[in-house]
C-alpha cells in the first residue's frame, strides 16, 4: 500500500466493521480489538479511528449515550472506565494502550463527517468531534483531524462520493488523499518521553469501525 511505499510504513489492520466504543450498543466494542494485536511486537505506531457507529446510533433503541470525559486520572487501570458511554469506550481503549504499548506512538484520525438516511454529519461534528478532542487532550493522544482540515474537511464534504463509495467508506481515491496528508502527520508523532530509542522499522496498527477500511489501502 501507499504508506509502505511512499513511507516505509508497515500497517496491520485489526479494524471490524460496524464497531463502536460504547459497550450498550450491541455493536462490536473498538476496546477489545486491541487484543487482537501482537502483545510480543514493538509497535512504532498504533492509530486508532472510530465514532461513526456510536453517532449513527443516536435515536435508536441502540441508543448512544455519548457521556462526557472521566475524573479519572490517567493512571487508571483501564478497568476502571466501563465502555458504558463512548467517552469512556474511548478512555478504556486509550488507557489499555498506553498500558500495554507504553513504547508506541498513538494517534487519533477524526474521520470526515458524512451525510446519509439515519445519519447526521451535524451530529457527528457537533457532538462527536468536540468529545473525541476532549479525550484525546486528557490522555495527551495527538489527533488528526479530517473535519477541521484546511483541505481534506471541505473536500470530503463537498464531494463525498468522489472520495467514498456510498457517502462513509472511502474508495481508492479518497485514501490516497487522505494518506497524502495523513503519513506526513503521522511522521511528526514522537515516542512517549520515557523511550530512549527508536524502532528500526516502522510499523502501525489501525484500529477502528466504520469510516475505514484500512485493508483497501494496506
Amino acid at each position: 500500500g501507499e504508506l509502505k511505499e511512499h513511507y516505509g510504513i508497515h500497517n496491520y489492520n485489526v479494524g471490524v466493521g460496524g464497531a463502536s466504543y460504547m459497550s450498550k450498543s450491541g455493536r462490536s466494542l473498538i476496546a477489545n480489538q486491541v487484543s487482537k494485536i501482537d502483545h510480543t511486537v514493538d509497535y512504532e505506531y498504533i492509530i486508532i479511528n472510530g465514532g461513526v457507529n456510536d453517532i449513527w446510533d443516536l435515536g435508536t433503541e441502540n441508543d448512544t449515550v455519548l457521556g462526557e470525559v472521566s475524573d479519572l486520572p490517567v493512571t487508571s487501570d483501564y478497568e476502571a472506565f466501563d465502555a458504558s458511554t463512548t467517552a469512556s469506550g474511548m478512555e478504556r481503549l486509550f488507557a489499555y494502550l498506553k498500558q500495554n504499548f507504553p513504547n508506541a506512538k498513538i494517534g487519533f484520525i477524526i474521520t470526515y463527517g458524512c451525510d446519509l438516511a439515519g445519519y447526521s454529519r451535524d451530529n457527528y461534528i457537533d457532538l462527536f468531534v468536540p468529545l473525541a478532542q476532549a479525550v484525546c487532550h486528557k490522555w495527551s493522544i495527538p489527533y488528526f483531524d479530517i473535519v477541521n482540515h484546511p483541505v481534506l474537511g471541505a473536500e470530503f464534504e463537498a464531494h463525498e462520493y468522489v472520495h467514498t463509495v456510498d457517502g462513509v467508506h472511502a474508495n481508492n481515491h479518497g485514501y490516497s488523499l487522505i494518506v497524502e496528508h495523513l503519513a506526513p502527520w503521522m511522521l511528526t508523532l514522537k515516542r512517549p518521553t520515557s523511550v530512549a530509542t527508536e524502532a528500526t522499522e516502522r510499523a502501525s496498527d489501525l484500529l477502528g469501525g466504520a469510516g475505514y477500511n484500512w485493508s483497501a489501502a494496506a
